[in-house]
C-alpha cells in the first residue's frame, strides 16, 4: 500500500471516528438533559411528600381531638341516675329514633 493510499485510509477512519464522537456527544447531551429532568421531578416529588406529611400530621391531630370528643360524648350519654349524681328525671328510656318509631 502506498503512502497516499495509507493517508487516504487514515483520513477515512478519522472521519468515521469523528462521526462516532459526534454521535456519542449527542447521546451524552441527551443523557445530561434526562438527568436534569429527573432531578427536577425528584425535587417536585420531595416537595409534594413534605406537604402531604404535614397534612397527615394535621389530620392525625384532628382525628385525635375528634376521638376524644366522641369518648367524652359517649361517657356523657352513658350517664344516668344509677351511675351518676343525675336525677332520675334525666334518665333516657328510649333513643329519639325509638320515640319516632313508636309515634307511627
Amino acid at each position: 500500500m502506498t503512502k497516499d493510499e495509507e493517508l487516504e485510509q487514515l483520513r477515512a477512519e478519522k472521519m468515521v471516528l469523528c462521526e462516532r464522537l459526534r454521535c456519542k456527544d449527542e447521546e451524552l447531551e441527551q443523557a445530561h438533559q434526562a438527568n436534569q429532568d429527573l432531578r427536577e421531578g425528584l425535587k417536585q416529588a420531595i416537595i409534594a411528600i413534605a406537604y402531604h406529611q404535614e397534612r397527615v400530621t394535621t389530620l392525625e391531630g384532628l382525628i385525635e381531638g375528634l376521638q376524644e370528643r366522641v369518648k367524652t360524648l359517649e361517657r356523657q350519654q352513658a350517664k344516668d341516675s344509677h351511675n351518676s349524681s343525675l336525677p332520675p328525671s334525666s334518665d333516657r328510656f328510649a333513643s329519639p329514633q325509638e320515640f319516632a318509631a313508636e309515634e307511627w
